[in-house]
C-alpha cells in the first residue's frame, strides 16, 4: 500500500511492477519419482488435476525447482506470481485491484455527500451503476444506489446519497460501490470496478465489571477450566471439551519465502533463519505457577529458547465477567536481545467438529497488517476448511485483521472470542508446524482438530523474497507487550 501512496502522491514516480504475474508451476502426480521426462495428464484429466492441487493431500501438485531431478534450479523461486499456474487468483489479487482502482471516494461527514475523484489520465469515468450499504457492527441495515455523473480525468465530483437517519447504537460503517453499466471489451456488465468503506460511528463499549473468582470452582456459566503447569490446559462447554491443548505463548510462523527460502543458504540472514537460530520454534517452558488472588487466578509462564534463557516471561490473570465471559489479561516481557518475532499472540486446539467460522473484521479472504486495504470491514460466514490457501510451497496463511469478534461452532455449542481492542487470528486445520515440514500441498494431511491462533500483534508479509523487509512499523519487537482477550460460550 505504502508503494502506491508514494506514487499517487507523487506524478510521474514510477513503480508497483508485478513480478511475476503467475506462478510458473507444473502439474506432477503426487509421489511421482522426479524425472526428468514428466508425463503430463492427459488433456481430459487436466482440469481434475489442476482441482486436485488446490486441495491439501490432493493426488497432484504443482511442481517447481528441483521436481524433476534437474542438477540446476532455483526451487520454488518460480512461484512468486499473483495467480495461480491455472490463472486462479491468489489472495494478493484483491489488494492489487483495489489500490489500483480507477475510482476513490471521500465522505464528506459535514455535507453528508460523496466525493468521487477519477484516477484515470485519459477516458472519462463514465456509464457506471453506484450503490450504497449502510452496515451496523457488519451486518445490512439499509442499501440503495445512486447516479454516477461522467466525470473527466482526474476530476472530482459531489454525489448526495440520501442516507436513511443512522442507528444511535453499535459500529456504523457506510459501503460505496462502482460497478460497469455496460459491458465492455474487457469486462462484462456489473463488474465491480471500485469500492470504498468508511466508519461514522464507533462507540466505546462500557467497561464490565468482574465478578469474585472462586479458588474452588473455575467453573462460569456454561464454561470450566482446567489449569496446569501454569497454563489453562482445557475448556468445556456444558461438560463438553472445546479447547483441547493448553492455550500457548505464539510468536513464531510457518516461514514465508518473504522472511526466507527454508533450503537457501544464501538467506541465512532473513528473518526464518534468525528465528530458527534463536530457537523461536521450540520454546521450553522452565518455570510456572499458578496463584488464586483477589477476583483473580494469577498464571506465569517462563520460556527458554536457544538464544535466551529466559526469553519471554508470560504473566497472564483470568477473572470472570458478570456478563458472562472470562476475561485473559496477558504481560509478556521478551528478551530484548532475541531478533524482531514473527507474531505475539497466543494458540490452541479446538475439539473436532468445531467446522462453523463467523467473525466481524477484515474479510473475507486472508489478510495481514500491510495487505489490508483490500479486504473490508464486515461480519463473514465459513468453515474452517474454506481457510485454507493452497500455496504451492505451504507457508503461513488465512489470517484476519482488526477482528472485532469470532466465533466457532460445532453442532451444538458456540465458542465466542473478543479483544479489548482488536485482534488478528487464524483457525486452520493445520498448524504452522505441519506447514513447515511440508514442501507441497499433496504433502499436507488436514487434522481434525482446529488451530487458533489470536495475535496481538503479527509481521506484516514484505517482499523480501526480492527487495527489502517489511518496514519496521509492521515488525514485532522483543519488548513489553499488554494485550486482553475474551472467552465466552
Amino acid at each position: 500500500k505504502e508503494y502506491w501512496d508514494l506514487s499517487h502522491e507523487k506524478h510521474g514516480l514510477q513503480g508497483g511492477f508485478i513480478w511475476d504475474w503467475v506462478d510458473q508451476g507444473i502439474l506432477q502426480a503426487a509421489g511421482t519419482a522426479p524425472i526428468r521426462d514428466h508425463q503430463a495428464p492427459a488433456a481430459d484429466l487436466v482440469a481434475e488435476a489442476q482441482s486436485e492441487c488446490h486441495k491439501p493431500g490432493g493426488t497432484w501438485h504443482w511442481a517447481y525447482g528441483g521436481d524433476f531431478a534437474e542438477p540446476i534450479h532455483d526451487l520454488q523461486f518460480c512461484i512468486n506470481g499473483m495467480i495461480w499456474p491455472d490463472r486462479t487468483p491468489h489472495p494478493a489479487m484483491q489488494e492489487f485491484k483495489h489500490l489500483v482502482q480507477p475510482i476513490i471516494s471521500e465522505w464528506l461527514a459535514d455535507s453528508q455527500h460523496l466525493l468521487v475523484t477519477s484516477r484515470q489520465y485519459f477516458l472519462p469515468l463514465q456509464d457506471l451503476n453506484g450503490t450504497w450499504q449502510l452496515q451496523q457492527n457488519g451486518e445490512e441495515i439499509a442499501n440503495g444506489s445512486f447516479d454516477v455523473p461522467a466525470i473527466l480525468p482526474g476530476e472530482s465530483a459531489q454525489i448526495s446519497l440520501n442516507l436513511p437517519v443512522q442507528p444511535a447504537d453499535g459500529e456504523i460503517h457506510l459501503m460505496v460501490r462502482f460497478s460497469l453499466a455496460q459491458s465492455t471489451s474487457w469486462a462484462e456488465q456489473g463488474h465491480e470496478l471500485a469500492w470504498d468503506q468508511f466508519q461514522l460511528a464507533a462507540p466505546s463499549p462500557p467497561a464490565p465489571s468482574l465478578q469474585a473468582l472462586l479458588p474452588e470452582s473455575l467453573t462460569h456459566g456454561r464454561l470450566s477450566l482446567k489449569i496446569a503447569d501454569g497454563a489453562v490446559c482445557e475448556v468445556r462447554i456444558d461438560g463438553s471439551v472445546a479447547v483441547t491443548t493448553p492455550i500457548e505463548l505464539n510468536v513464531w510462523r510457518a516461514g514465508l519465502d518473504n522472511d526466507g527460502i527454508r533450503q537457501r543458504s544464501s538467506h541465512r540472514e532473513r528473518p526464518l533463519f534468525r528465528w530458527e537460530d534463536a530457537g523461536l520454534d521450540a520454546l521450553t517452558c522452565v518455570a510456572n505457577s499458578a496463584t488464586p488472588g483477589e477476583n483473580v487466578l494469577e498464571l506465569q509462564r517462563i520460556y527458554a529458547c536457544t538464544a535466551s534463557e529466559r526469553a519471554f516471561v508470560w504473566d497472564q490473570q483470568i477473572c470472570f465477567l458478570d456478563d458472562g465471559r472470562i476475561a485473559f489479561s496477558n504481560t509478556i516481557q521478551c528478551d530484548e536481545s532475541l531478533p524482531s518475532l514473527a507474531r505475539m499472540g497466543v494458540s490452541f486446539s479446538l475439539a473436532a467438529g468445531y467446522e462453523q467460522l463467523s467473525w466481524f473484521g477484515r474479510g473475507p479472504h486472508e489478510n495481514y497488517p500491510d495487505r489490508n486495504a483490500g479486504a473490508p470491514l464486515g461480519l463473514y460466514h465459513s468453515t474452517v476448511s474454506d481457510q485454507y490457501v493452497p500455496y504451492i510451497h505451504p507457508q503461513e496463511h488465512g489470517q484476519k485483521t482488526d477482528v472485532r469478534w469470532l466465533a466457532l461452532n460445532n453442532s451444538t455449542d458456540s465458542l465466542k472470542i473478543s479483544g479489548q481492542e482488536h485482534l488478528l487470528f487464524s483457525a486452520l486445520h493445520h498448524s504452522a508446524r505441519d506447514l513447515f515440514e511440508a514442501n507441497h500441498t499433496s504433502e499436507l494431511r488436514p487434522r481434525d482438530a482446529t488451530i487458533v491462533s489470536l495475535d496481538h500483534q503479527h509481521r506484516g508479509l514484505g517482499t523480501g523474497s526480492c527487495g527489502p523487509q517489511t518496514l519496521e512499523k509492521y515488525e514485532v519487537a522483543p519488548t513489553r507487550y499488554a494485550f486482553t482477550w475474551y472467552l465466552h460460550a
